[in-house]
This record gives C-alpha cells, sequence and structure tokens, in this order.
C-alpha cells in the first residue's frame, strides 16, 4: 500500500513539474522539501528498466574528452549522480536543482543560478528540462558557459516532435550543434558548443512548452 501511494504521488508530482513553470516548480519544492526526495525515489523506480541511463553516457563522454581541469555544472540534478561519479576523477562540479542536498547539491531555480557569465566550461541539462519555460533555464546555461565551452542536453524523444525547432531555439542562443545522437529509442543526446559571447535571454521567454512526459494513471 505504501508503494502504492508513493507511486501516485510521484505521478502526480511529475505531472505538475511538467506543466508548471521554474519559480512555481521552486515554491513548492521549498515549501514541502519532502516532495524532492518522494520525487526522485519514483525517479529511480523508472530509470531501473532504461536500457541505458543518459547520465551514464554523459559520464563516459566527459570522461573520454573533457579536461580534468573543467568546470562543469549540472543542471537539475537530481541526486548529483554525475557530481558524485566526477568529482573522485578530480572535475570541479556545481550542482543545482531545486532543494539543497549537501554535500553536492545547491537549491536555484534554473533560470537564475548563482555563478556569473562564462564560468563554466560545460553544463549539462540531463532529462532537466522540464517545465514550461524550459528556455529561461536553457539561456542560464548558455550565460554561464564560456565562450566555446560546451552544452549537453539528454531528453525523452517523444518531448520533442520538432527537433529541427528545438535546435533552432538552442541556436537564437548563441548555441551549435556540434553532435546529434539520435540512435537511442528512448532518448535524444545533443552537444553544443557556445559561438558568442553573449546570449539574449528575453528570445528564451517566448520558446514553445515541450511536450510533458506523463506517467499513466493507475
Amino acid at each position: 500500500m505504501q508503494r502504492k501511494l508513493e507511486g501516485a504521488q510521484f505521478r502526480w508530482l511529475n505531472e505538475q513539474l511538467y506543466t508548471i513553470d521554474g519559480k512555481a516548480a521552486l515554491e513548492l519544492m521549498q515549501q514541502q522539501p519532502h516532495l524532492f526526495d518522494l520525487y526522485h525515489r519514483g525517479f529511480r523506480a523508472q530509470a531501473i528498466a532504461w536500457p541505458t541511463n543518459p547520465v551514464d553516457r554523459i559520464f563516459d563522454d566527459i570522461l573520454a574528452h573533457t579536461p580534468k581541469n573543467a568546470t562543469i555544472v549540472d543542471m537539475g540534478c537530481g541526486d548529483a549522480a554525475l557530481a558524485q561519479k566526477l568529482k573522485p576523477q578530480g572535475y570541479t562540479v556545481r550542482s543545482f536543482d531545486l532543494v539543497a542536498k549537501p554535500p553536492h547539491v545547491e537549491a536555484a531555480d534554473m533560470a537564475n543560478v548563482p555563478l556569473k557569465d562564462g564560468v563554466a566550461d560545460m553544463v549539462v541539462f540531463s532529462l532537466s528540462l522540464m517545465n514550461t519555460d524550459w528556455g529561461k533555464g536553457a539561456a542560464e546555461g548558455a550565460r554561464i558557459l564560456r565562450k566555446g565551452g560546451v552544452m549537453k542536453i539528454a531528453e525523452v524523444k517523444s518531448r520533442i516532435p520538432d527537433l529541427d525547432g528545438f535546435i533552432q531555439c538552442l541556436e537564437e542562443l548563441g548555441l551549435a550543434v556540434i553532435n546529434k545522437d539520435t540512435s537511442n529509442t528512448m532518448f535524444l543526446m545533443l552537444t553544443l558548443r557556445k559561438k558568442a559571447a553573449n546570449v539574449v535571454k528575453a528570445k528564451a521567454e517566448h520558446f514553445e512548452p515541450l511536450k510533458p512526459c506523463i506517467y499513466k494513471r493507475r
């Protein structure tokens, strides 16, 4: 019964996070921080059934291609699995999500993280462009990237029926696709490089929401 109750709560919370903006999501989690743990227990239970986890793919790619003096920012980090894997390897990782969970996770709205312009060598969004104003988070990620820095995005394919339109939005933030991997049946993986020093964040306010990822009610 407890598992069924938590499953129902997870499905409700998941739907909320996909259908509200980042500010409302932050307020929800700050008012009821226990929901953060509940959500990520449910998330981990879902991830067990996946043929591959995007975080593992991103980790392997970073180890293979990114110098260990790099500063990496994980936006919407969840339980900070990436930081837990990378920090022992010598990387500097800042991990942000809606509730602070020391030692790795700092609380912030992804549209407004406490970092200066151009401080990150890499910004990661692994299944975290959830809110209706996802573009503000992407623009914030572009802001904190140095010129020439890399953004990695992993997202559920079904959320992006118009991939060309999605990429065009990212290009409007001064990013250019350097790798597009659609080979996985569930997930899209994009690697982009920041071309310009300036990011016009106002454009992101008008990006259309991505399709929500809603689990069926049982």
